[in-house]
């Protein structure tokens, strides 16, 4: 099956580097946005009467919200929603169609690709820095090194399926792209909601109780807050297995959605070109 979808996994990682330039803007971005989280996050905890708001200190605050930009950057990759959109509109989509492999496999070996490429230039060197670097000025209590290692196991494994769970969502929004035909206003709908929901934006912590728990147990916390939150060593070794459970099954639930969907919308899909 491998052999089969190789191609398209190295296509990924080569579209990745194709745009280098894109790619490092993408990076610098990312460091703008955790510097202005750091003075947003200053005046709020300099104006609070607590050193602890929702469960979190300052540093703790701090070190998720870097760490959270970081994955979001490197995890939720891909070009799946705009690869299905473009077809769409160049007339290829029904080439894709008759080639003896299975579309939604096609994406998810592009998108392991365009991720594996993202972790080995940016991820890895960026987690090691700053977890150096907050160890260091006194912001993460380091554990002992079987610990440690675990967590970035069980942190591995959540980050891998949060890739899946994304890809998914893309393709599934791809698809409903065969009844609107254009897919910037879905995507950017998307980007919104799972941004808000995920905790990338904020804790999930800051949603009302209800909320939170309601959260806490959809596809959304897997994509951002509780892989970090893995790897920071905030959840227990039993919060942390069911909460990459909980993902695991989601995906199933949301490929399957996917499958349905697709096998409808394949049906009347309308291109405009080609």
């Amino acid at each position: 099956m491998f052999r089969r979808y190789k191609p398209f996994f190295r296509t990924g990682a080569m579209n990745l580097l194709a745009y280098k330039f894109q790619m490092i803007m993408w990076l610098v971005i990312s460091a703008l946005q955790v510097a202005c989280i750091f003075f947003l996050w200053d005046g709020v905890y300099k104006s609070s009467t607590t050193e602890v708001i929702n469960g979190y200190t300052f540093e703790q605050m701090i070190v998720y919200m870097a760490f959270v930009n970081v994955a979001t950057f490197v995890v939720l990759g891909g070009d799946t929603m705009w690869t299905i959109v473009r077809e769409i509109k160049n007339g290829t989509i029904a080439m894709s169609f008759v080639k003896p492999i299975s579309y939604r496999v096609r994406f998810i070996f592009s998108t392991l690709g365009d991720t594996t490429m993202l972790i080995c230039l940016f991820g890895i060197p960026c987690f090691t820095i700053l977890y150096v670097v907050f160890a260091l000025i006194g912001f993460i209590t380091v554990p002992v090194w079987w610990m440690l290692l675990l967590q970035i196991l069980l942190f591995a494994v959540s980050a891998l399926l949060a890739m899946l769970l994304w890809d998914c969502v893309n393709y599934i929004c791809g698809i409903l792209c065969f009844y609107t035909t254009a897919g910037w206003g879905l995507s950017n709908l998307k980007d919104t909601v799972i941004r808000f929901l995920s905790g990338s934006l904020i804790p999930l912590a800051f949603f009302p109780a209800w909320a939170e728990k309601l959260l806490l147990y959809s596809p959304f916390a897997g994509l951002s807050q509780n892989p970090v939150l893995i790897l920071l060593g905030r959840y227990s070794l039993t919060q942390s297995l069911q909460f990459i459970g909980l993902s695991f099954a989601w995906w199933i639930v949301l490929e399957g959605l996917a499958w349905l969907l697709f096998n409808k919308a394949s049906k009347k899909v309308t291109v405009q070109g080609g």
